[in-house]
């Protein structure tokens, strides 16, 4: 599970305008309504962190399209995005000592999992075989992925390339891994890079959204 956002209330002060031993219960339902609108603001501040990365940017119209043969890329992003922004919860927890907290989960690892195997396909070309490319972006770094091909990008359109400008070819030095600019593995990948960021910027909607409804 990636978190992104965890805030613990234990300081009176943020209640100020709870009264004595009222200051729990007024706190605890201002968490309750403040939750629909945190998971709003996050699922915004999310798909602008997507959007803006490089990768994404890459898939859509650059190097990583072409290294992997993306002919809709536009509903390959669409999709990561709306599985990602799909997975995010936030919900209230108890925490023994505190007045409220709140926690903000997204993506699941098994979600992050089954979002990048649903994502390969089969090629047909003249070295075929199963690009299980979000699989590759995200889990295996630099690690050679393609064996018995090499990828070549052509400064002409060519009319066997799915995108029609590069290939998989037999030449040597055959070997394929991702561009490392890219590349990620299970300690950190794209995904990472877009989320860790927004721990802080969670954590201030978070707040903001919890004082709004004292």
């Amino acid at each position: 599970m990636k978190l992104v956002g965890h805030l613990s209330l234990k300081d009176l002060k943020f209640a100020e305008k709870a009264i004595g031993g009222m200051a729990k219960e007024i706190i605890q339902k201002s968490i309750i309504k403040s939750l629909p609108r945190i998971n709003i603001k996050v699922s915004l501040i999310l798909e602008t962190a997507l959007e803006s990365s490089d990768e994404w940017r890459s898939i859509l119209s650059g190097r990583l399209r072409e290294e992997f043969g993306l002919e809709n890329p536009e509903n390959a992003v669409l999709f990561i995005k709306n599985a990602i922004v799909g997975s995010l919860k936030t919900y209230s927890v108890n925490i023994p000592g505190s007045l409220g907290a709140i926690r903000v989960d997204i993506l699941p690892l098994e979600v992050e999992r089954q979002l990048a195997d649903s994502l390969s396909y089969i090629s047909h070309g003249k070295i075929g075989g199963k690009i299980d490319w979000l699989n590759w972006l995200l889990f295996s770094g630099t690690s050679i992925v393609v064996s018995d091909a090499t990828f070549h990008l052509f400064n002409k359109q060519i009319t066997a390339s799915r995108t029609g400008h590069s290939l998989m070819i037999q030449k040597k030095p055959l070997g394929y891994s991702v561009n490392p600019e890219f590349s990620g593995d299970s300690s950190l990948n794209w995904f990472d890079k877009v989320l860790i960021p927004l721990g802080q910027p969670v954590l201030t909607i978070m707040i903001d959204e919890v004082k709004r409804n004292l």
